[in-house]
Parts: structure tokens; sequence; C-alpha cells
């Protein structure tokens, strides 16, 4: 929309814009709103939540008319017939149809004031920028957050099963290795210098049957190809769990 104007048709490339614009600006407030509900869901914590709900608000201060705006978009034809919801629904009822169809119309990006109007709602460009890439940062934050607590049962749950099955795998050198990352994620290997080769094979049958229990699996971190879990473990290859 800031670059130089091409001509598409009849149309203009900022018109094109605009409405891409709007609607990603829409969808990214019905993200937040989704997410907010997952967060409750998933049981997380009120800061959590709470964060995510307090960058919605922000961003809602600052693009106020972007629901209505959207909805005069993409309900173009409601609108235009005097059938819309929500703004224009509430307009018709202290004003007559055809008045409030025609003030609530013309949706169009105005370059000299750098802003995307439908009827008497705006939509300032530069404020929006800004206030998109707060709310990605605060939508990502959250969603980092149901990854770690998601990872840490991950590493409790794994460590208790294989513990469980009467196998080792407290430290870097027991016979059975379980390493989280900085990438919350947790892998298991073997540590084959303490494993004699005859007793490999059982032993992963036993990791894996453990972590079965559990309600989690070994995936390898390459295609898999020939081999599956129990084989790639036995060779000391090092697999990602996650749940089964």
């Amino acid at each position: 929309m800031h670059s130089d104007d091409q001509p598409t048709g009849w149309f203009s490339s900022r018109q094109i814009d605009a409405r891409t614009l709007i609607v990603a600006l829409r969808q990214l407030l019905g993200v937040a709103e989704l997410e907010q509900i997952a967060l409750k869901d998933l049981g997380m914590s009120p800061d959590v939540v709470d964060a995510l709900e307090q960058a919605q608000q922000r961003y809602e201060a600052a693009l106020p008319d972007v629901r209505h705006v959207r909805d005069g978009l993409t309900h173009f034809e409601d609108w235009a017939h005097r059938k819309g919801g929500k703004a224009q629904a509430a307009a018709r009822k202290f004003g007559a149809p055809r008045d409030v169809a025609r003030d609530l119309w013309s949706f169009r990006y105005e370059a000299a004031t750098d802003t995307v109007t439908t009827g008497p709602f705006t939509v300032p460009v530069s404020a929006a920028i800004p206030a998109a890439t707060e709310l990605c940062v605060a939508i990502h934050t959250a969603a980092r957050a149901v990854d770690v607590k998601s990872a840490a049962e991950v590493l409790s749950r794994t460590i208790r099963a294989i513990t469980g099955a009467g196998i080792p795998c407290d430290g870097p050198k027991g016979p059975v290795v379980v390493s989280p990352d900085d990438d919350t994620r947790t892998y298991v290997f073997f540590n084959l210098s303490t494993i004699p080769e005859i007793e490999r094979t059982e032993l992963a049958a036993r990791v894996l049957a453990a972590l079965a229990g559990a309600g989690l699996q070994l995936r390898p971190q390459s295609f898999p190809q020939a081999r599956d879990a129990q084989e790639h473990l036995v060779v000391g290859e090092a697999l990602l769990v996650g749940w089964a």
C-alpha cells in the first residue's frame, strides 16, 4: 500500500492491498480470541491468559473500527441491501434504512491520510502496523508458554515411565539418557558404552513399552525408512518423545 500504485484493470493495487490488510487484521483478532479460549481450556496460568487479553485490548483500542470495516467489506451485499448486521443493524434503529445503507458504504483506501474507511469507520494504516506486530508477539508468547508447559509434562512423564519400569535414566552416564533441549523437546537415547550389545534390543522394547503405557511414543528425527523406533534406539540414535 505504501509502494507505487499499480493499476490492475479497472482497479488500483492499493485498493486491493487495503482489502487484504483489513481481512488480515480481523483474522489476527480472531486468532487472539480463539487462543484465549484454548489457553483457558488447557488450564494455563492466569498470567499467560491475562497477558494475551491485555494485548488484544490494546490492539482493539488502536484499531477500534477494524471489525466494522471488515464486516462492511465481506458482507457488502447485505450492507448494500440494508440487511447488514452489527454496526449497520444498530444504525438502522435510529435512521431510515436507505440512508443508513448509503452512509455505511464506500470501502476505500485514502493515500493522503493513509487510512482505510467504510462510511464513518476508519482504520489508520500507520497504527495498524505496530498494533498487529505487538499482538502477533503476544500470540506467539502465549503459544510458547503452552509448548513449555507441555514439554515439562512430557519430560516428567518420560522419566516416571522409564524409572517405573526399573530402568535407570537419572544421568548422562546411565544406560538410558533422557535429555531435554532448549527447544521444548525431550529426547531419549542409549548410552551404548554402558549396554552390552546383546541386551540392547530387549532394553529398547522395555523402554518403548513403558512409554506406551504412559501415553508416549518415540519418533526418529529423520525419516524412519526401514527401521522402527526400537531399531533406532538400538543403534544409539536420539529419538524425540511425543504424545502417542
